[in-house]
């Protein structure tokens, strides 16, 4: 029931709205069609140029495609929802995967073409040694046992192989502010939370090397908005009377621009590491 309307489970819809919104896909397809050799459409070959001018865009186009290594190979997203995330794989050039228990979720997840498995984590019936990149995106501190789980990323991925984590920061800037209102802590969905520190110990623990932990995104204004709901008893995903006052926004900006300057207190952690060639 933690999950009957958790937001993946929702038919995809990419869909930009409104000549400015279709004016920015060009320009990110066009990035990201130079940057992994894609065929994105529809496209501005400027974006190559362009997109890199304007810093805070380029790295949030590199998270929504999880950092992908330029050269396509077989991927799998465990915990992969209704599956947007294999859609925008594909279409770089990979093999996708993904892993998925709820069963609708998974139904809309095939729509992608990827091979979907349903299973659990880190029970996910994958092969050993099979890929070149395995994702997890805010799946880890749904587990029971993380290091557990990051044992079989270790074991399904490829000597020399990629995994992608995301997941909320326990030493966020929200949380100190928050405290057990944060939107991080949800309740009882998320069993395990992460510092950053701890998510590095536990991945070498695992065995992966050259853990790298990527940049910072400008995330708290809706992180502190969803944890201003929560502390005023209100449903943190649903809009309500409850508007963000101008010197809390100020407040979080100022938390988004400490955040991205010192790379600590982000609302979410986001690492990157390899599983040794030797292994």
């Amino acid at each position: 029931m933690a999950y009957s309307t958790y937001y993946t489970h929702e038919e995809r819809d990419n869909a930009s709205k409104g000549l400015v919104a279709y004016l920015k896909l060009r320009l990110r397809n066009g990035y990201l069609n130079s940057r992994y050799n894609s065929d994105l459409t529809p496209s501005f070959k400027a974006g190559r140029w362009v997109t890199p001018l304007f810093i805070h865009k380029r790295m949030q186009i590199d998270d929504n495609v999880r950092h992908l290594p330029t050269t396509p190979g077989i991927l799998v997203d465990i915990g992969c929802g209704n599956g947007q995330y294999l859609h925008i794989a594909k279409k770089l050039g990979w093999e996708t995967w993904g892993v998925e228990l709820d069963p609708k979720a998974a139904e809309t997840a095939r729509n992608s073409g990827a091979k979907i498995i349903m299973g659990g984590f880190p029970d996910t019936g994958l092969p050993s040694q099979h890929f070149d990149v395995v994702t997890l995106s805010h799946v880890i501190e749904h587990v029971h046992n993380p290091i557990a789980a990051l044992q079989e990323v270790f074991r399904v991925l490829k000597p020399g192989g990629q995994v992608w984590i995301s997941t909320p920061n326990l030493d966020s800037l929200g949380h100190a502010r928050f405290g057990s209102n944060w939107r991080g802590l949800e309740p009882p969905r998320h069993l395990v939370l992460f510092t950053l520190g701890s998510l590095r110990k536990a991945l070498i623990g695992a065995r992966f090397r050259d853990v790298v932990h990527k940049p910072c995104l400008p995330q708290a204004l809706w992180f502190y908005q969803c944890s201003l709901r929560i502390a005023h008893g209100e449903d943190p995903n649903v809009a309500t009377v409850t508007t963000m006052p101008l010197a809390l926004q100020a407040v979080a900006r100022f938390a988004d621009l400490r955040a991205i300057i010192t790379q600590s207190g982000c609302e979410t952690i986001v690492l990157t590491a390899k599983k040794p060639e030797s292994a």
